[in-house]
């Protein structure tokens, strides 16, 4: 057996530097390591970008593995990094946080540093620290974390590929216009294609975090046909169902409404609403996002009256699931006012109007008002703004049908 050839939760288990051959060598007086049903699953269901069912599977793990190995073992711990990963992709940054930095402290008592246990929770600790927006910390983290994978596993291997992943995004929302997040992805690109293949799920989603660097610097023509492309590729090799599929779809959407084609967009917003509703229920964050942005297609085409109706859907979701003071919440409710102008509600929307202005000085006021910890951080980045931006936006809108535009 090679490398290679291992399962993934074997590396939680090798230290970088031991012969493979050692891997399922048992210690004199100890039965072998079951690997439980459970994190087999929890692996399977976490690559399928099923993660709230991949979290509970996790935590019913390493609840038997607690039993039966005990807390500190090298699986437990593994199993453990795989949680904290688990949770970091569902968008609870606390929680992943805090699950990486107990592995880390818990295996650093009885493994090398340069243990693959260690590098997985040190990995996701550093991403929450980006996502925080501690650039500072995380790309410190990062390269130390990189220079460990690079000696430890080897610059092919897929958990040094993804630590240069994470370094190209923190690049990239440190400096959007920076040359050298685009030069790094395309290095990379070419790396782990090479080493994985085309078709690979890290290549591709590799390929879909340089697409979005190419959004963000408003080259939206190359763009779309980049997402085309990849879009395709994806479909085919993952499956029009995968979350990396449809998060390249959603991108898409937005990017054919950023050049007028409304109707396309549309179209693709539809299914994205769809195959997220699928997934994960009609009150998802990711959802929620895809439907915001069918409602944006919709003002875009003048469909005001249907528009409505979905917005009021997402408003009232959202208030549910983030609460009424949330940035995102009061966004929501913001695009809301400009519909109810544009069909002439215009009592109604200063009603709203009025509220999103009390609610936002209330959130100034409280410290936890910006709390979007829970959510995906690409949602975060795309629908969160500021409580001053929003009660200026309140304050700028006049009592007349606004500009498509303004949608």
């Amino acid at each position: 057996m090679t490398g290679a050839d291992l399962p993934d939760w074997a590396w939680w288990v090798l230290p970088p530097q031991a012969a493979v051959r050692n891997l399922f060598a048992v210690p004199p007086g100890r039965a072998p390591v079951r690997v439980p049903v459970a994190l087999r699953q929890a692996r399977s269901l976490q690559r399928d970008d099923r993660l709230d069912e991949a979290v509970r599977a996790y935590r019913a793990a390493i609840e038997e593995l607690r039993r039966e190995e005990g807390a500190d073992a090298p699986l437990t711990l593994g199993a453990g990094a795989g949680l904290a990963s688990a949770l970091f992709d569902v968008g609870d940054l606390r929680d992943a946080g805090r699950e990486a930095r107990d592995v880390v402290e818990r295996a650093g008592r009885e493994l090398p540093a340069d243990h693959a246990v260690i590098l997985a929770a040190d990995r996701v600790h550093a991403r929450t620290m980006h996502g925080f927006g501690l650039y500072d910390h995380a790309e410190s983290s990062l390269r130390d974390l990189l220079k460990a994978c690079d000696g430890g596993f080897g610059p092919e291997h897929r958990l040094t590929l993804r630590v240069r992943g994470d370094l190209a995004a923190l690049c990239a929302d440190r400096d959007t216009a920076a040359v050298g997040a685009a030069t790094e992805y395309g290095n990379l690109i070419d790396a782990a294609t090479a080493a994985l293949g085309p078709t690979d799920e890290d290549v591709l989603g590799i390929r879909l975090d340089a697409a979005i660097l190419t959004i963000r610097r408003g080259q939206a023509t190359t763009a779309i046909g980049t997402l085309e492309r990849l879009l395709a590729l994806q479909s085919g090799t993952l499956g029009g169902s995968h979350g990396q599929t449809i998060r390249a779809r959603h991108r898409l959407a937005d990017m054919l409404l950023l050049v007028g084609r409304a109707a396309e967009a549309e179209l693709e917003c539809r299914e994205v609403v769809r195959r997220w509703r699928q997934r994960h229920g009609s009150a998802d964050p990711r959802t929620l996002a895809a439907q915001d942005l069918l409602v944006r297609c919709l003002c875009a085409r003048k469909a005001y009256r249907l528009a409505e109706g979905d917005c009021r859907l997402v408003l009232s979701a959202r208030t549910e699931l983030l609460g009424e003071h949330h940035p995102t919440t009061l966004a929501t409710r913001l695009r809301l006012v400009r519909i109810l102008h544009a069909v002439g509600e215009h009592a109604e929307a200063a009603e709203h109007a009025g509220a999103i202005e009390r609610l936002a000085r209330q959130g100034i006021a409280r410290p936890d008002g910006e709390d979007t910890t829970r959510m995906p951080m690409e949602l975060r980045r795309m629908w969160t703004p500021d409580y001053p931006h929003l009660l200026d936006a309140v304050r700028g809108i006049a009592a007349t049908r606004p500009k498509p535009n303004d949608f």
